[in-house]
């Protein structure tokens, strides 16, 4: 076994034994499940590149905005547009009847998930992708979840810098001139519209809201994470390094959401455990972004959602889990990071035959 699947295998079982010990039927129980979707990845991993994986998930996100702006058009532009419920505040549009802090964390990473889709594209299909992501971004803002506004933009920041390379030629001095002409005229506009944009995106991420503006802790969530930390501190040495199982931390249970995928793998996994996951997470999102092999652009796609994760989490529980699809794919890209126990070059286009529909992250043959 590799050391990722070992330390899969100890959250697994420590969080069972810790719900057994504690007469924690529900921890018990969502240990189980976790183990068994995570060994369910495993074994497709076996039969299906984490390329085509993704192409499957880009084209699920097509579907679903095709589905939610057929049926649902009018509520999804109330929210994009900022509309304000009287009484009530901003209209947050949630199809599916998701919370809006999830619907910013699916499609946030849809954002970013077709946009290297389309990067793999030419023509015609790279501006439909390119668009596409666009749209999966408006979600984010209807949604109006700052969590996935600030996740999505950083996420593409912290790929764009781990890809810089300083590149000198004889044409640098007109790539300057051609490069500081657009800024300028980007700059100008910004300032011409200044003041409407600023107005939407005050409106849109509801600044100006006393219980979501910035005197506001993010929306309480400081306070829960100092009572997360008065929690951890007050445990003996067994539970403050292992944890206290799977959903132990779960509102009903301790009291308080604790709005943090951090905190939540303290709390449930234990500062162990939670140490090495994060690190790990890291160390993979670095590695597959500076790597930028043209022969396995599906590193790229990783080291983004990866990045999106890892900022997202500071705000929301999914870094770690199966309870919406885009956790589970963190779980296959997981799976092709962490563990090396299997063949190398599983991801290879060389590996299995591309099936018709997923060939937009295998590099051409």
């Amino acid at each position: 076994m590799s050391p990722g699947e070992v330390m899969m295998v100890a959250i697994v079982a420590l969080s069972s034994f810790s719900g057994i010990w504690a007469l924690d039927h529900e921890t018990v129980l969502y240990s189980l499940i976790f183990g068994a979707v995570f060994f369910a990845v495993g074994i497709l991993r076996r039969y299906m590149t984490l390329a085509e994986v993704m192409q499957v998930c880009g084209l699920s996100f097509l579907i679903v905005m095709a589905t939610v702006i057929v049926t649902d058009l009018p509520s999804f532009l109330r929210g994009l547009t900022g509309d304000v419920v009287y009484g009530i505040g901003l209209f947050r549009y949630s199809p599916f009847d998701l919370h809006p802090n999830l619907v910013g964390f699916i499609f946030g990473a849809g954002a970013v998930l077709l946009y290297q889709i389309g990067l793999t594209k030419q023509g015609p299909m790279k501006a439909f992708y390119l668009a596409a992501s666009l749209l999966c971004f408006s979600f984010v803002l209807a949604a109006s979840s700052r969590a996935g506004m600030l996740a999505t933009v950083g996420a593409f920041v912290i790929y764009k810098m781990l890809g810089v390379k300083l590149r000198f030629s004889k044409n640098a001095p007109i790539q300057m001139i051609v490069v500081g002409s657009l800024l300028g005229i980007l700059g100008i506009g910004l300032l011409v519209y200044l003041p409407t944009i600023t107005e939407y995106i005050i409106r849109i991420t509801d600044l100006d809201n006393p219980l979501r503006g910035l005197e506001s802790g993010g929306t309480g969530r400081t306070d829960k994470w100092l009572l997360s930390i008065d929690v951890i501190n007050s445990r003996d040495l067994l539970e403050l390094l292992f944890g206290t199982g799977i959903r132990s931390s779960s509102a009903d249970k301790i009291g308080y959401s604790v709005e943090s995928s951090y905190f939540t793998l303290a709390l449930e996994n234990g500062l162990f455990l939670a140490a090495l996951w994060v690190f790990a997470s890291i160390d993979a999102m670095l590695r597959l972004g500076v790597s930028r092999d043209p022969q396995t652009p599906w590193k790229s796609a990783a080291s983004i959602l990866l990045a999106f994760a890892l900022l997202q989490s500071m705000f929301n529980r999914y870094l770690l889990g199966v309870g919406n699809p885009v956790s589970l794919l963190l779980l296959f890209i997981y799976a092709e990071t962490f563990f090396h126990a299997y063949k190398p070059g599983i991801c290879s286009s060389q590996s299995l035959p591309m099936l018709p529909s997923t060939r937009g992250l295998h590099p051409p043959q």
